[in-house]
């Protein structure tokens, strides 16, 4: 059992994760500024071991707080996605950028042991043939080029007492507790159960796995001797979901068959990349248990359910938050203010 820090605990990810690690029997204390609510986090407020530091990774005080007693730890506390960082890329600088490098530096120097840190297979950028952790890295984007600077000053902290480990994830699917639809999956799926057309984006290549199984992954991490992972970067997924982006449409129309697909040309976008994830297979034993049209079935299910309401409203976009005036006041906020939280900032 350990004591983990979670930052971004009330993510998309991370509030998988927090479940997943519970579930293990750890204790679990979230860090989160709670821009896109507190809701996803709200079945665990009465675990008893879960605590939460509703706080920002920028403050000192709030940071302190959170890695006080901790034992382990895992950043998920960015901003997310290249469009909304794209579009904030100043404050994406602060935060993915300094604000990252505080929280390796005060992880290092609070005692905890293993800390990992969620990377992303966007730093491949363009690439011909299959790429692995050796390959060169090619980011095309501010928030992989962030990403990138993130995992160096985290390797460069290593030393015994203190096990980084980097996780590069790939393209994320899937439903979770704080749902997402600006995911490429996630979107077409929904519009495919919503009856709307479904854009065929063409030949490029991305990899692709479930969020649960991304929270699995780092779970294992967290628990793996220290000579399998400390020091070492990973790919998280798995060989046989690399897929083009029209096979990502083909294979929501195999799950909706009455679906549109509508061939579309799209300000180019030069990503393409396919991935080996045989190191973590090999150093962990690590299976995706979700494929792509599983996850497909779910989010169907979901959206036709109106179980999630409007999937196209602002709280499902990360991008179209942060534009939230209220979710804009909060990033404002002096660092240390204790103002509770705004009601639409809880729901």
């Amino acid at each position: 059992m350990a004591q983990v820090l979670v930052s971004g605990g009330a993510g998309y990810v991370g509030a998988v994760l927090c479940r997943e690690l519970l579930a293990r029997g750890h204790r679990v204390r979230a860090l989160d500024l709670l821009l896109y609510g507190a809701a996803p986090l709200s079945g665990l407020l009465c675990e008893p071991g879960f605590s939460l530091v509703a706080g920002d990774t920028r403050d000192p005080r709030a940071l302190a707080e959170a890695l006080d007693g901790a034992t382990a730890g895992v950043h998920l506390g960015e901003l997310v996605g290249d469009p909304a960082c794209a579009a904030n890329e100043a404050l994406a600088r602060q935060i993915n950028g300094a604000a990252t490098r505080r929280v390796i530096e005060a992880a290092a120097a609070s005692g905890i042991r293993r800390f990992v840190y969620t990377s992303s297979c966007s730093v491949y950028g363009a690439a011909v043939g299959v790429v692995d952790e050796a390959s060169p890295t090619a980011p095309l984007s501010p928030q992989a080029r962030l990403k990138l600077a993130a995992e160096a000053a985290l390797l460069a902290r290593a030393r015994p007492g203190f096990e980084p480990v980097v996780l590069r994830l790939a393209s994320l699917f899937g439903l979770a507790p704080r749902p997402r639809f600006d995911l490429l999956v996630n979107q077409l799926a929904a519009r495919a159960a919503a009856g709307r057309r479904v854009d065929v984006l063409g030949g490029a290549w991305r990899p692709f796995v479930h969020v649960r199984d991304a929270a699995r992954a780092i779970a294992d991490a967290l628990e793996a001797p220290g000579p399998r992972v400390a020091g070492r970067v990973f790919n998280v997924g798995a060989d046989a979901q690399n897929h083009t982006l029209r096979g990502v449409g083909e294979a929501i129309l195999r799950v909706v068959p009455e679906a549109r697909l509508v061939p579309r040309v799209l300000t180019p976008d030069p990503r393409s990349y396919r991935v080996s994830f045989v190191r973590l297979a090999e150093a962990l034993g690590f299976r995706p248990t979700d494929d792509l049209e599983a996850g497909v079935r779910e989010l169907v299910a979901a959206v036709r359910s109106g179980r999630l309401g409007d999937y196209t409203a602002p709280c499902f976009h990360n991008q179209e938050a942060l534009a939230d005036p209220a979710v804009q006041r909060r990033l404002r906020r002096p660092l240390g203010a204790s103002e509770p939280l705004a009601p639409e900032l809880a729901r």
